[in-house]
């Protein structure tokens, strides 16, 4: 049997990965697999595969990605029967519900929090991406997460957490129409970021305080007093649950109103999440890890140019993965995964293709200057025209040119 690595981004605040996804991936493997079965990866470089998203499964050349399709692919895959496969079918449904329940509140909930929230996203979360991510990932990654945040959670309406974009949109404004016609002494001072951080946080309070009731609240009155969710057993729903519990308690944010919400109003999850927390993400757990591969200078090439086109928009081949990557939700079989991974490697080769290319051209070109600058090679001299003696009047009468 092949050893499964599970990829992901790195540790951040004191848990195993910085994303709720990921961290619910590692619960949910660890609760079905033995240990000598799978090894974890914290590449944090969702261009590890063509998929281009983590958490992801490696098993042989077979990619799965996303916390719902490795969930599905354990469970139907013969040699790893997945808890949920004990479920009832009132249970099985649910679970669906309650996971559907989890994507658009709980996770939208840590976008705010970690990466719309101003403050919280330059204190802590930016520097921890710095750490984890490779270079030049580093450089486009965190802002990229970022933008995939703000569009999650944008119907929570919560926006005004995000103060760098009001400051900018402000600053557009005093730049236009006729404020631009007033000198700037006489126009009227606006507020520091400080102050419009606890302003717009003010204004928003009662706003936080509906939505964390609204995600909270389902979740304590489910739980009860069982030890699980759904089942006497660990399931899909616990382990996604835990993920997202897990960074809202854990994290340290100088903005921390998801983690005093939960401690101080919902003390039942928060037992739970602690005691579970320790569980599967203490220094007990002690999870095998996979080292890091060393990379080429051909594959930092490779990495830096998709740094760059990523940035582009005319990746037609990536939207065509990312638009079909849910459906192996409804995959029955192994063999139904297989095909549709072909589709996703098939999908992305002729935009491998053209990246390859031109980091070969990039790679020549650089060999070449460089073996120009060292002399090794030399351009070609243009040879200058023969001079001709010039043997005056006499060289003329003898027919001398």
């Amino acid at each position: 049997m092949a050893v499964l690595e599970l990829h992901i981004y790195g540790p951040a605040f004191n848990l195993p990965s910085i994303d709720a996804r990921c961290l619910a991936t590692i619960a949910l493997i660890q609760s079905n697999l033995a240990s000598d079965d799978w090894c974890l990866v914290p590449s944090s470089d969702p261009v590890i595969n063509a998929f281009r998203e983590l958490p992801a499964l490696k098993d042989g050349a077979l990619w799965v990605t996303g916390f719902r399709n490795i969930a599905s692919y354990l469970k139907v895959y013969g040699d790893w029967q997945n808890a949920t496969a004990e479920l009832s079918e009132q249970q099985a449904a649910d679970s669906e519900a309650y996971l559907s329940f989890l994507e658009s509140r709980g996770i939208p909930l840590l976008d705010l929090s970690l990466y719309v929230s101003s403050d919280n996203y330059t204190t802590c979360t930016r520097s921890a991406l710095a750490e984890i991510t490779p270079w030049p990932q580093s450089w486009t990654i965190p802002q990229q997460l970022r933008d995939d945040a703000r569009k999650r959670s944008e119907h929570l309406g919560l926006s005004g957490l995000d103060v760098d974009a009001i400051r900018e949109k402000e600053l557009k404004q005093e730049n236009e129409g006729i404020a631009a016609q007033i000198p700037k002494s006489l126009r009227r001072p606006k507020q520091t970021v400080t102050a419009l951080l606890g302003s717009t946080a003010e204004q928003t309070r009662f706003r936080l305080e509906a939505v964390t009731a609204d995600f909270f609240e389902p979740l304590e009155e489910l739980l009860g007093e069982k030890k699980y969710f759904l089942s006497d057993e660990m399931t899909a729903l616990d382990c996604l649950v835990l993920g997202i519990l897990a960074q809202m308690q854990i994290a340290d944010l100088p903005q921390p109103w998801l983690k005093h919400a939960l401690e101080k109003k919902y003390p039942k999850l928060s037992v739970w999440t602690k005691e579970n927390t320790e569980k599967h993400f203490g220094p007990a757990t002690n999870l095998r890890h996979r080292p890091l591969a060393e990379r080429s200078w051909t594959k930092l090439a490779f990495d830096v140019f998709n740094s760059i086109t990523d940035s582009i928009p005319i990746n037609i081949a990536g939207a065509q993965v990312r638009k079909h990557s849910t459906e192996t939700k409804s995959t029955k079989n192994r063999a139904d995964y297989e095909q549709k991974h072909m589709f996703h490697v098939k999908a992305c080769r002729q935009q491998s293709l053209m990246r390859e290319i031109v980091v070969s051209i990039l790679s020549s070109a650089g060999l070449v200057g460089t073996l120009l600058y060292v002399g090794v090679l030399s351009l070609p001299q243009k040879k200058p025209p023969p001079t001709r003696r010039n043997f005056g009047e006499a060289g003329a009468l003898l027919g001398l040119r």
